[in-house]
């Protein structure tokens, strides 16, 4: 969440221009996501997310841009306070249907835990009760941002996500991980 340029700036996908944060996802999507097919790319570039389905695995991995929701982005501060930021959270009830609708099991992942306290918990709120109508498709969920290796329990939901810790120290926190 500290990559772009000024820190915690992460404008919507249809901000374009100096202000866009094209220069950041075009960048990740040339060095790491070899993977994905050219849409799958475009949707990374545009709004920093994707879902990418595996067909041999029946697995469908879908990658949330948390830091639009993070309490911190300038770009929500300002003008974006709604509850679904760049329509994602939409975006990702689609993604989840089709999971319903294909037969196939989704793994979440983002860099923001849900229910951490500097998430937007309008956000949270409205993430846990997609999640929960998809519970039996979603396999897992991983997440960073803490630093520290934890795990969080949703209930309600009958889910588990993995918080992953990370190489950067942190305050009291030594470098780790999984």
């Amino acid at each position: 969440n500290h990559e772009t340029v000024p820190a915690n700036s992460f404008p919507y996908g249809n901000m374009t221009g100096e202000y866009s944060s094209d220069w950041l996802y075009s960048s990740l999507a040339l060095q790491w996501l070899g993977f994905l097919d050219q849409t799958e790319k475009l949707q990374f570039i545009r709004h920093g997310r994707y879902k990418h389905i595996v067909p041999d695995k029946k697995l469908m991995v879908i990658a949330l841009n948390t830091n639009i929701a993070y309490l911190f982005n300038v770009w929500r501060l300002m003008y974006y306070p709604d509850a679904d930021p760049d329509g994602q959270l939409a975006w990702l009830a689609d993604a989840l249907a089709l999971c319903d609708v294909d037969d196939l099991q989704a793994l979440i992942i983002g860099h923001h835990p849900p229910g951490e306290r500097d998430l937007s918990a309008q956000w949270t709120r409205q993430f846990l009760n997609i999640i929960g109508r998809h519970s039996p498709r979603i396999m897992m969920m991983l997440f960073g941002h803490t630093h520290l290796d934890s795990f969080r329990v949703f209930n309600k939901e009958r889910l588990v996500s993995i918080v992953s810790p990370s190489m950067a120290t942190w305050t009291e926190t030594p470098p780790c991980y999984r």
